[in-house]
């Protein structure tokens, strides 16, 4: 009996430390969830007054104690509460045209921030996150050119496939000797050799990977509910 009671304190301690961790995971995604999206640098026109940050967030999030940081080391403080997509407009110029890194703090945590980044063309392009930053036509308030930017490759992609693939079939057909049908009961002559092309690897979002590591962590923490009435149902 003393051994059951022991076993069954046990399992209820490990229990409760189980849902404190998986409380504190979610709250750790809660706050990652937020991100620096898309960067307006060197907008068309004068810069002053045009330059703008994008974060976005699929979760309701409290800026208060937010702050964005340039690589110059200004200060910008934010407020309010948003979800989806923010715009923060810069009245003067707070951004440079050149290795110009933008930091996002939390209080004195860093929560997120950009590669270095340059624009030297005064044009409606701006830097967008996806997985890695790209120089795409602006998408301000709206989700990424992502998806069209690596389409855009896997066009280019394709070009020089079909480009080499003709090359490698007229040079094929140069050089290959001419068969003797007495020889051989069923010739084959291959002129149109395949080339397989690698799949473009659309980007997954952040909080798509959080959405899966939480529906994985929920499935964890069902089978361990399972095994613990399990065990008490032997008792």
């Amino acid at each position: 009996m003393t051994l059951k009671r022991n076993t069954k304190n046990y399992l209820t301690k490990m229990f409760r430390k189980i849902c404190i961790f998986i409380i504190l995971i979610f709250l750790m995604f809660k706050i990652s969830a937020i991100r620096i999206n898309e960067v307006e640098l060197n907008p068309e026109g004068k810069d002053a007054g045009a330059e703008w940050i994008e974060l976005f967030s699929e979760d309701e999030i409290n800026l208060e104690n937010w702050k964005l940081i340039n690589n110059d080391k200004d200060e910008f403080e934010l407020n309010g509460t948003f979800s989806g997509y923010l715009i923060i407009n810069f009245k003067s110029q707070w951004l440079d045209n050149k290795d110009e890194k933008i930091f996002l703090y939390k209080g004195e945590k860093l929560i997120d921030e950009t590669d270095l980044l340059a624009d030297s063309k005064n044009n409606n392009k701006s830097w967008q996150f996806c997985g890695s930053w790209i120089l795409a036509d602006s998408t301000k308030g709206k989700e990424n050119n992502c998806n069209k930017s690596n389409e855009n490759k896997g066009k280019r992609k394709s070009k020089n496939y079909a480009k080499k693939e003709k090359n490698l079939e007229k040079a094929n057909y140069q050089k290959q000797e001419p068969v003797d049908l007495k020889k051989s009961e069923n010739p084959v002559i291959n002129l149109n050799p395949q080339f397989t092309e690698k799949k473009v690897i659309v980007y997954e979002s952040k909080n798509q990977k959080i959405r899966d590591y939480a529906i994985y962590g929920f499935a964890l923490f069902l089978i361990f509910i399972i095994a613990v009435l399990l065990v008490k149902d032997n008792d």
